[in-house]
């Protein structure tokens, strides 16, 4: 019971914006009226479910899957190339408090990758916190983190690249003979697939990580939440993303 109340306090604004919404539609004096009141709050609400929200996700996380790691060990795989997310400043002797949730999830991945894959592996890390914030060294910020906490590990870091297309130019030059593993949100792989590949590399072994897309549904999901919505912002952001690139030959 207490997971429902505070799921519904969570999302109390959400909850206030759809009932204001059928107050209208109750208020309205013309049946056609009514009717159009009632249009953006049904809208909301089945766009707001879990279900819907990971059906527009779901097709950009199935794109790619990851391999099994004693495959690429078999294959001499050494290399991981981590993509951040995005960063902050420093609020704390943390470094882990510069990493977004994202680049939290992609670095995570990438280490324990590129530990699995043996002492050899060389972990390249590459972005800033993005366009209009090129000056957070993000990709320097995790570097340092991971010297903390796996100071055995070979790392570089590149911090030039403010967006996904930067990405294959600014880490070429880090880059070994050999194939590498790509790591980044499962959501962003294809995107980040289709710049390597069109900048002319060879096209590098993805391994997505930071799955969002979770499957297993119950009548709770029916109901409509702000987390829901967040997954539909990356979806579409995503999309039209993908969108810009095509168009612009990225």
């Amino acid at each position: 019971m207490l997971a429902y109340i505070t799921a519904f306090a969570a999302n109390l604004f959400l909850w206030l914006w759809l009932s204001a919404a059928l107050g209208a539609w109750f208020l309205a004096q013309k049946t056609r009226r009514r009717v159009w009141a009632v249009v953006p709050w049904i809208l909301i609400w089945v766009l707001a479910c879990r279900p819907v929200s990971e059906a527009f996700l779901r097709p950009l996380e199935n794109r790619f899957t990851q391999p099994s790691v004693s495959d690429l060990r078999d294959r001499g795989i050494a290399q991981v190339v981590v993509l951040t997310s995005g960063g902050f400043e420093p609020t704390s002797e943390l470094t882990s408090s510069t990493l977004t949730t994202g680049s939290a999830a992609r670095l995570l991945g990438g280490v324990e990758l590129c530990a699995l894959l043996g002492p050899d592996c060389s972990l390249i890390l590459s972005g800033s916190a993005g366009r209009g914030r090129r000056g957070l060294a993000a990709a320097e910020h995790m570097r340092a983190l991971v010297e903390r906490l796996a100071p055995d590990m070979t790392t570089q870091a590149e911090t030039q690249s403010g967006s996904t297309t930067e990405h294959p130019a600014n880490v070429t030059p880090l880059l070994a003979d050999g194939p590498f593993v790509l790591v980044t949100s499962a959501y962003h792989m294809p995107r980040a697939m289709g710049s390597f590949q069109r900048a002319g590399l060879a096209a590098p072994i993805a391994f997505p990580v930071d799955h969002q897309v979770r499957g297993d549904y119950g009548w709770q999901d029916a109901i409509p939440s702000f987390s829901s919505l967040r997954l539909l912002e990356l979806a579409w952001r995503e999309y039209l993303a993908r969108t810009l690139y095509f168009l612009r030959g990225w």
